[in-house]
């Protein structure tokens, strides 16, 4: 960084225990701060909010005289100190579900570390509420990550609708789709009021709203699921509002 002129490691490794340095620089009129701390090894962090003062002490082992010390430390070491378990929390939970993707750009591998931490960070604080709400189902962290990446896929999307007969694997593969149980699609993607269409199946199927135990005809051609549509009930309408 500029400003920052850093002594060489071994020349720090000479100091005495509990020396520090501090240089301050500034970054896209960020005020930045560095500091050297030595403890067993020499310590480097930076941060925006807080440097060497005030100075506080803590205890640590003297190998040499055999009995605990005072030693000089830094703030920004006592706060690292402070938080340094949700970092940890942090840094186990973004491992257990990465993005795989890999790219010799250092700064595209800095973008996936970004978005994995606010993904986490994210989980993190719906847990929080969903435990402030009493709500004892929340989703695990996998199942948060599926339903983020199934909404941005889907959010806002136009079903594009093309002339002509389907081909008979189309056929097929609608079919099957519509046979089988399907899941309710995530909030963000049922109420876009983007491309929701109403299809007409051959076979009738249980309603998806809640609390309807009818049958229907209709399919959202969209969320893949059917629901009632008819002069009696809309449940269509009800289910995407």
């Amino acid at each position: 960084m500029p400003n920052c002129p850093f002594p060489d490691i071994k020349e720090i490794k000479k100091s005495d225990r509990g020396h520090m340095l501090e240089f301050v620089t500034e970054m896209d009129g960020i005020p930045i701060t560095s500091v050297i701390w030595k403890d067993n090894k020499p310590v480097s962090l930076i941060s925006t909010y807080t440097g060497i003062l005030p100075q506080t002490k803590v205890e640590r082992s003297d190998r040499s005289e055999k009995k605990k010390i005072q030693v000089d430390c830094s703030n920004l070491v006592r706060e690292y100190n402070r938080h340094m378990g949700g970092v940890d929390l942090l840094d186990s939970l973004i491992g257990r579900y990465r993005i795989k993707i890999k790219s010799r750009k250092w700064y595209m591998r800095l973008f996936y570390h970004i978005l994995d931490m606010a993904v986490v960070n994210s989980w993190l604080l719906y847990k929080r509420l969903a435990a402030q709400n009493g709500n004892k189902n929340s989703m695990a962290l996998a199942e948060f990550r599926i339903e983020i990446g199934q909404t941005l896929c889907m959010l806002g999307v136009r079903e594009t609708h093309k002339r002509g007969r389907k081909s008979d694997l189309e056929k097929q593969l609608q079919e099957s789709r519509r046979s089988s149980s399907t899941a309710i699609p995530p909030k963000g993607v049922r109420l876009d009021q983007t491309s929701h269409w109403p299809m007409w199946m051959e076979k009738r199927l249980r309603c998806k709203y809640p609390d309807c135990k009818g049958f229907t005809y209709v399919l959202c051609e969209k969320c893949s699921a059917a629901l009632c549509f008819n002069k009696n009930k809309n449940c269509f309408w009800n289910f995407h509002k």
